[in-house]
């Protein structure tokens, strides 16, 4: 047994390690800045809503107040089975609502509708973009600046506006800017994908066309950015522009979402780790880096696990629970820290997310007990995350 936890260990480290050396590459390098060009794609902003009347007013005043040419994008707002004033306030703000006529099971089939209802207009990317978000006024200008200079499909920066609300709030603030910095940023820095995140996302309508919008899982954002490593697509990464999100607040809501995205992240394990490995031994790097971000999640949850075995694999003079208590306190200050980090780096707000930081390592020890019930589950529905005017 000992042998075994060891070797497990070496293996959980060298995983670790992998994804550090990202993180301090990252740090020590510059962000990319895209030039300024004459080049104005014409976008089209869509934002799937179901029962969306409570936010979509303020989606809608800051597509408004874009500093990008009027007569260059226009707002559709796909309205999916609502049932509230969402239509009626899309359209008194100026929106053009597209009602979604498909049977829907999830965000990728409103998606997939409005593509093909957007096929022939005079359109040159899309921007998927959440009805509880709000964009900084320069988003679809430097947006712009990566497509035209080539870049198939991009991807912004996610904040939040409502980060001091709740420790919930405050842990999907660190949540997102651990992904701007570690991930997206670090991987940009080193000539590789970033990976799309939900919402705040552009793709031209030439990437569309050719390629189509092929997801089948529930978490159609890290499926598209496999399906773009696969077909060997780039996908910039766009930190002078923000999207402002309306993070979840609450406990209970936040594990129904994060069941979804969990049962997601095992649906594109199962579909596409053989692909990605298969290309990775071909040469690819870009598709090992995904298959080692694609196991994240089962790594992460194993490695939890395994903590406590560790007292079997070391000759250690501590008694077992104290042994459970030291491994939990160096946990959870490394977490704390971390987090902290985070947050420092990119320039947040260390005030309005500090019950964040500080509750940041049980937000990490939950994804356990949501990945074991994922385990067991053979399929989840889809349900929209109800969300309220004005968070702050």
């Amino acid at each position: 047994m000992k042998i075994v936890l060891t070797a497990l260990s070496v293996i959980l480290l060298i995983y670790s390690l992998y994804f550090l050396a990202f993180a301090v590459y990252g740090l020590l390098k510059k962000r990319k800045v895209y030039p300024e060009t004459d080049k104005l794609l014409r976008f089209a902003i869509l934002v799937p809503a179901r029962n969306e009347d409570s936010v979509i007013g303020d989606l809608m005043d800051s597509a408004n107040s874009l500093d990008y040419p009027k007569d260059h994008f226009d707002t559709y707002v796909i309205i999916n089975n609502c049932t509230d004033r969402t239509e009626e306030i899309a359209r008194e703000k100026g929106a053009i609502v597209l009602p979604c006529t498909d049977p829907t099971k999830n965000k990728s089939d409103v998606l997939r509708f409005a593509f093909r209802k957007l096929a022939d207009e005079p359109i040159d990317a899309y921007v998927v973009v959440d009805a509880d978000n709000t964009m900084s006024t320069s988003f679809l200008r430097e947006m712009n600046k990566a497509l035209a200079v080539g870049a198939p499909a991009a991807q912004c920066v996610r904040t939040g506006r409502n980060s001091k609300r709740s420790w919930v709030a405050g842990c999907y603030e660190i949540y997102y800017r651990f992904q701007n910095a570690f991930f997206n940023h670090s991987r940009s820095a080193a000539g590789l994908p970033a990976s799309i995140n939900g919402s705040g996302w552009a793709v031209t309508k030439e990437q569309i066309n050719s390629y189509g919008f092929k997801t089948i899982t529930i978490t159609e954002d890290m499926e598209y950015t496999i399906l773009c490593g696969l077909d060997k697509k780039d996908i910039a990464f766009v930190d002078t522009a923000d999207s402002c999100d309306e993070f979840v607040s609450d406990w209970r809501t936040s594990w129904r979402q994060r069941i979804r995205w969990t049962f997601g992240a095992l649906q594109c394990i199962k579909t596409y780790q053989g692909s990605l490995l298969k290309n990775a031994f071909s040469g690819s790097f870009v598709c090992f880096d995904l298959f080692m971000i694609n196991i994240l999640v089962p790594v992460t949850a194993f490695g939890l696990l395994l903590m406590p075995f560790g007292y079997f694999s070391m000759s250690a003079f501590l008694s077992f629970p104290l042994y459970l208590l030291t491994s939990f306190a160096s946990f959870y200050l490394s977490s704390c820290l971390v987090a902290l980090l985070a947050v420092l780096i990119t320039h947040g707000s260390v005030k309005d997310t500090w019950r964040g930081i500080l509750c940041y390592p049980y937000f990490l020890l939950s994804w356990l007990p949501l990945f074991i019930s994922c385990l067991f589950r053979k399929d989840i529905s889809w349900t929209p995350i109800r969300k309220s005017a004005g968070a702050k």
